[in-house]
This record gives structure tokens, C-alpha cells and sequence, in this order.
């Protein structure tokens, strides 16, 4: 199922995107089935994103990941956030051999904490820029263009996670990522 991502020639807020949910759970948790989900929207050929997700005090190991590919299989983007460490990695890897090639530069998000009817949340706010894009042969964020991706929600250390599309084979978070695409739409 497709998912629509806006190509604006402006920045937005939050409140104006639609959300990208977590529904599919692999494993048990230890944390749960925790309520999460990504907004996003193209910019000037970056992807500005917020990253929710319902945990009022997340562990060490929780980490959540934007995983964006290149249609021609050539490699995929890894955006992982750490919400303790206050911190994101991003980082290209080989789709065939499953192996991170190389870190990318990347600007450190905004972390929002707080807390809403729903319960206490984390919420990661930034940017994979246009050059890390540029890195994926085949892969633009402009209107008209589609890009496999997925969303994930993970502990490092154990092997259950959620997904926002489902994997064909659940073996670990990054391994079968079940790419649905993000259809860059004109605002």
C-alpha cells in the first residue's frame, strides 16, 4: 500500500502531514506494541521528518529506523534514532549483501518530549538531506518519483521489532526491510 509523501516548496509543520503507523509486530517486544508512527514530507529534494513514537521512558537499546532504497536494488538509506543518546545515524547500505558501505553526514535531529492524551512520547525532528539521496542511484524526492521504504521500531539485542509495512521474512529489523513506496506527491 502506498504511502503519500508531499513534495513542498515549503517548510511544514507536523499537524499538516498525514502519519505513516507502526502496525505490524514481529516477536515479543519487551516494550510492547508501543504506538508510533513517521510524518514526513519532501524539500528542495530532502525528506523532513517526525518520528513519534508512545514511550514515556524508552530503554538504552530502543532505537527507531527510516529505511529508504533505491529502486534499481543498487542500495538503501538508514536513518537510525536514538532517542537516549539523543542522536541519528545515517548510513548507506548494499542491499545484496546487507552490509553498511559507509556513515553519511547527517544533521542531528530535534528531540521533543513530552506527553498528550495518547501518554508520554519521544519525537525525533530533522532532515536526510538531498546529497545522502544523490548516494542511491536511481532515487530523487521530487514529484512524480517512488521510493521503496519502510519504518521500524527495535531494541538492539533482541530480534522482535515493528514495521510500518509488513516483511516478507521476519528475520531481524534491517535484514528484510519489505519496502512499500513512498509516492512523492506536488502539495
Amino acid at each position: 500500500m502506498p504511502f503519500l509523501v508531499t513534495d513542498s516548496d515549503s517548510l511544514l509543520p507536523a499537524e499538516a502531514l498525514p502519519a505513516l503507523k507502526l502496525t505490524e509486530f514481529y516477536g515479543a517486544l519487551t516494550r510492547g506494541m508501543l504506538y508510533a508512527y513517521l510524518q514526513c514530507y519532501a524539500f528542495q529534494e530532502s525528506l523532513y521528518y517526525y518520528m513519534t513514537v508512545f514511550d514515556e521512558s524508552p530503554p538504552q537499546t530502543q532505537r527507531a529506523a527510516i529505511v529508504l532504497a533505491s529502486e534499481q536494488e543498487g542500495g538503501c538509506l538508514v536513518l537510525t534514532l536514538n532517542p537516549c543518546a539523543r542522536s541519528a545515524v545515517l548510513q548507506l547500505y548494499d542491499q545484496k549483501n546487507k552490509q553498511s558501505c559507509c556513515s553519511l553526514p547527517v544533521a542531528q535531529p530535534r528531540y521533543v518530549y513530552g506527553a498528550d492524551e495518547q501518554g508520554g512520547y519521544w519525537r525525533a525532528e530533522g532532515v536526510i538531506p538531498a546529497e545522502a539521496f544523490a548516494r542511491l542511484e536511481g532515487c530523487r524526492l521530487c514529484a512524480g518519483q517512488t521510493v521503496p521504504a519502510n519504518v521500524f521500531l527495535f531494541e538492539q539485542g533482541h530480534s522482535a521489532f515493528g514495521s510500518a509495512f509488513a516483511v516478507p521474512c521476519p528475520e531481524h529489523v534491517l535484514q528484510t526491510p519489505g519496502f512499500e513506496p513512498f509516492v512523492i506527491v506536488p502539495y
